[in-house]
């Protein structure tokens, strides 16, 4: 009798480490042999094996639920150019913003020569739209050509400003650049290049850039392809 009743204890531990053996390896179970006799110990020692599968396994499946539930969803959505991602909802949705760390530039170049008089008058101009306040880089550049006489000293002056395209006092201006002709130089045409940089903090919003130029007495100079570039920066290092 005692020992009909080992074996079918026998068989049950055989059944349960075979149901788990799918989750997790059960090792190092006891093999029990018909009419031989069993310990405590030795049934124990089973249980306790498959005990420590089971947790185990448990753990596992635990750890999976739980990355499960806090993964991040395949993102949808796109950005238009010069946008960038600003936020991920746990749906995956993206949300877009511009880029208000980087660099933006804008320009003009006037496609004909710019004819310099004694009358002061606007070379270069556009609108930049600075996305934030920041600071705008402002670069004007070309080749003057000058058909000077002797005798007669010619000066060129150029000033490029922001905000304000009425012409200002060009001489002493900070972003101020001349070029001067002397008098007793021979007659001829005299050439070279021109550029005046500045910088100056902005707003947000639009901000008109000028490039402004005008002769002391020569009516007969040119700016050979003229261009004003503005870069827009957020950030002073």
């Amino acid at each position: 009798m005692n020992r009909h009743i080992i074996a079918v204890m026998a068989i049950g531990v055989f059944a349960l480490g075979t149901m788990t053996a799918d989750a997790d390896q059960v090792s190092g179970l006891t093999t029990f042999i018909p009419d031989n006799t069993v310990s405590s110990s030795e049934m124990n020692a089973n249980f306790e094996e498959v005990r420590l599968s089971v947790n185990d396994n448990d753990g596992r499946i635990t750890n999976n639920s739980n990355s499960i539930a806090t993964k991040q969803d395949q993102l949808s959505g796109t950005c238009s150019a010069g946008e960038v991602v600003s936020n991920i909802a746990a749906g995956g949705a993206i949300s877009c913003t511009t880029d208000r760390d980087s660099a933006g530039v804008d320009y003009d170049q006037p496609s004909t020569n710019q004819q310099i008089t004694t009358t002061a008058s606007v070379m270069s101009s556009f609108t930049l739209i600075a996305p934030s306040s920041g600071y705008v880089i402002l670069q004007a550049s070309g080749n003057y050509a000058i058909q000077h006489t002797a005798g007669v000293t010619d000066a060129l002056a150029t000033v490029i400003n922001i905000n304000d395209c009425a012409i200002p006092a060009i001489v002493g201006n900070r972003s101020y650049a001349r070029i001067k002709i002397l008098s007793n130089l021979p007659s001829g045409e005299y050439y070279g290049p021109i550029s005046t940089h500045w910088v100056v903090p902005v707003t947000s919003g639009s901000h008109t850039l000028c490039w402004i130029g005008e002769s002391t007495n020569n009516t007969n100079i040119n700016i050979i392809w003229p261009q004003l570039i503005g870069i827009f920066v957020r950030n002073r290092y």
